[in-house]
């Protein structure tokens, strides 16, 4: 049986797979995924097998973080605080963050996996063709890959920067990502 140190040793390992550290976070490196999916599973096993353990929460919290899922993070994070009872500063502007995040990607309707897909289309398109100062580009490939609420899809890239196709790729794909 793992321990929490065992556990927080599997997540400190998969999180480093991501290249990343901190919130507002990208989509995981493909690499990374079967890490945290592994950990995250662990953690939650851990959970059901032990009781609840504020530690085990915290840990099954930074999982669903890494993975995109901030609305599960926060809830995660909110119960190891309450079992922890710990409301030091530093703890309450993290759940501050990841209630920041989560409102971030309930504004967006396109997937993190939608977005990253995005971004590689939008660079392939901007490396042979100029920006036009429109979102053509963006356009083509939401009527191709992303069918359905097209406006309300093209109003949320608008309403993170993304006017056009140069602007789509820097402030909105590759800030919400």
């Amino acid at each position: 049986m793992k321990t929490i140190a065992d556990l927080r040793a599997q997540m400190i390992a998969a999180q480093k797979l991501t290249g990343q550290s901190s919130l507002d976070r990208r989509a995981p490196a493909p690499k990374a995924v079967p890490a945290l999916l592994d950990a995250k599973s662990a953690i939650s096993r851990f959970i059901a097998e032990n009781g609840e353990s504020a530690d085990a929460y915290r840990l099954l919290s930074m999982a669903q973080e890494c993975l995109l899922n901030y609305a599960g993070a926060r809830s995660s994070f909110e119960k190891a605080l309450s079992l922890s009872n710990q409301r030091h500063p530093k703890n309450l502007k993290h759940l501050a963050l990841l209630r920041e995040y989560e409102g971030k990607w309930n504004e967006l309707p396109l997937t993190p996996d939608e977005l990253l897909h995005l971004g590689a289309h939008l660079t392939s398109a901007l490396a042979t063709h100029a920006c036009d100062h429109t979102p053509k580009h963006t356009k083509a490939w939401l009527a191709q890959c992303s069918p359905g609420q097209q406006d309300q899809k093209l109003k949320a890239l608008r309403h993170w920067g993304g006017y056009c196709d140069c602007e789509v790729l820097s402030n909105a794909v590759q800030s919400a990502a």
